[in-house]
């Protein structure tokens, strides 16, 4: 949805903007155990992870990595003169304090709700998906309107490559010095 869709942005521009060390083979194995056990165990209340620190609870480091969306979800909504960025985030911020809202507790509730298995469930989970969008793409007006929206979006970027003059690099240069 839309919430979810802001909060990827301004994730996707807080680790491109974020501080990033150059990562060591250690690192890249501690990074591997990491994200198995979070598949793995990642519902477990005190999970702790291997960081470049020492150990460090999942909980606080998501709520740190949080706090790094915040900042540049205040920026990016300062921008737009809205709140909606922060906002995501601060759903996202729910969730860790109360990790029953987490999608993965919501299909845990509906599993047990049902009684059924994963694969049970997971079928009739893709099954109303399934409905749900043939109900909306086979709307012939929905169909027409994002035809005339992928026209007129490849139009407008054709423009905006036609119009563009300066190289990267002496972008890039101008882009550096807009955060200094």
């Amino acid at each position: 949805d839309a919430t979810t869709c802001r909060f990827l942005d301004v994730f996707l521009l807080f680790c491109l903007l974020a501080d990033s060390p150059v990562e060591h083979p250690r690192e890249s194995v501690a990074i591997a155990g990491n994200q198995l056990a979070v598949v793995e165990r990642g519902r477990e209340g005190n999970l702790a992870l291997a960081s470049v620190d020492g150990t460090q609870k999942l909980a606080s480091w998501a709520k740190r990595l949080l706090e790094g969306c915040a900042r540049m979800a205040a920026i990016v909504d300062d921008v737009a003169g809205e709140t909606k960025h922060a906002d995501a985030v601060a759903l996202q911020r729910r969730k860790v304090d109360a990790p029953e809202r987490t999608p993965s507790a919501q299909v845990l509730a509906a599993l047990a709700d049902a009684r059924a298995s994963f694969a049970n469930f997971g079928l009739r989970q893709s099954a109303a998906h399934r409905r749900w969008v043939e109900a909306r793409a086979s709307l012939p007006e929905r169909q027409a309107a994002l035809a005339d929206a992928s026209a007129e979006s490849l139009e407008r970027q054709a423009a905006i490559e036609a119009d563009d003059r300066e190289s990267f690099d002496a972008y890039l240069r101008r882009f550096m010095t807009l955060g200094a």
